[in-house]
């Protein structure tokens, strides 16, 4: 049997909301000519919606069933992804769609974030030339980040559509594709190409299918603070096709700029990015948390790369080439020129 049409499940769906599909007694939102407010995806249609105060939702509903994704966010309902996470509520066999014949589908609803995706944020700021708000903004992203490393699930899908930037800070949305331990379903989605090492595929399933996705979205941004006219089209300037590609100008072009200003870790990241591998294990270490050094940090050492700890918490990444104590605090050394840490 074919997938519902969007004009059969909005007619469903209007129905369905009223006879209680969700949690939520909930409407649907009209256009101002009358018509209803939706944005149709390849696996989906979403539906915007709000309850009687006008709270706004999103009502999203599947054109084909999936057990892995049922897998999924049956898995989530038991972990606390907050603060970044918003998944919503997810109901199996919610709505029945009149299409060829009725057919079960499922329905996933989420409060609408008040906010713009980090897509479009971005191009805001690069428009205004705002370098402080990028680099406040590219923080706010590796902050996550570490978080979302030190997690045992994975989100799957990372790219600027499924990142929100809110008055609250940065949430992840839309965790179809997600990991987590002890799932037994295949996986049938790896996310967008532009954001994924070439060689990911659905046979790679594990904690570390977000790595190069984070690397490449951290050293975009940080890219951006630098030199917020390098955003010129539509997506981010720096994708896969930039770094595992035989001809890597672009790349390296990157790499001396971001070296030039000081950028030791999206610089360790341009190098990162140009590996073979769709799976990074040092992630954690390129992403721990940069403070102000406190007067007892000492310097240490990862491979080639130096960093600085306080005991056993580690202050300053190991990404610099040198780190050293001067009399008025701690200095980075990156392509023979230091920077106070």
């Amino acid at each position: 049997m074919r997938a519902p049409y969007i004009r059969e499940f909005a007619a469903s769906l209007e129905l369905g909301l009223q006879t209680g599909v969700c949690s939520e007694r909930l409407s649907l939102v009209k256009t101002a000519d009358g018509g209803l407010d939706y944005f149709s995806g390849g696996a989906s249609v979403l539906f915007a919606a709000e309850t009687a105060e006008h709270q706004p939702f999103i009502v999203k509903c599947y054109r084909h069933l999936s057990a892995r994704r049922r897998e999924v966010y049956r898995a989530l309902r038991e972990r606390d992804v907050a603060p970044y996470g918003c998944v919503g509520e997810y109901f199996e066999d919610a709505l029945t769609v009149v299409a060829e014949g009725p057919v079960e589908v499922d329905v996933l609803v989420m409060p609408q974030l008040a906010g713009l995706t980090l897509e479009e944020r971005v191009a805001e700021l690069c428009r205004e030339g705002d370098r402080e708000g990028l680099r406040s903004l590219a923080d706010e992203l590796d902050a996550m980040a570490e978080w979302l490393i030190g997690q045992d699930w994975a989100h799957g899908d990372l790219s600027p559509d499924n990142i929100v930037v809110t008055p609250e800070g940065l949430r992840l949305i839309d965790f179809d594709a997600a990991y987590l331990p002890n799932l037994t379903e295949q996986r049938v989605e790896i996310g967008r190409a532009e954001y994924n090492h070439p060689d990911r595929n659905v046979a790679m399933d594990n904690k570390h299918i977000d790595d190069w996705a984070i690397a490449l979205l951290s050293v975009n941004l940080h890219a951006l603070a630098v030199e917020p006219a390098w955003k010129t089209a539509d997506e981010l300037p720096f994708l896969s096709e930039h770094f595992i590609t035989d001809v890597r100008r672009r790349a390296r072009e990157l790499a001396c700029r971001l070296a030039e200003s000081g950028e030791a870790r999206a610089y360790t990241l341009c190098g990162v990015l140009c590996e073979p591998f769709a799976e990074i294990e040092n992630m954690a270490e390129i992403f721990a948390h940069s403070v102000p050094p406190p007067a007892a940090a000492e310097s240490f050492n990862v491979g080639l790369r130096w960093g600085l700890r306080c005991g056993e918490k580690v202050v300053e990444a190991a990404v610099w080439d040198d780190v050293v104590r001067r009399e008025n605090g701690w200095f980075g050394r990156l392509n023979n020129t230091f920077y106070k840490l």
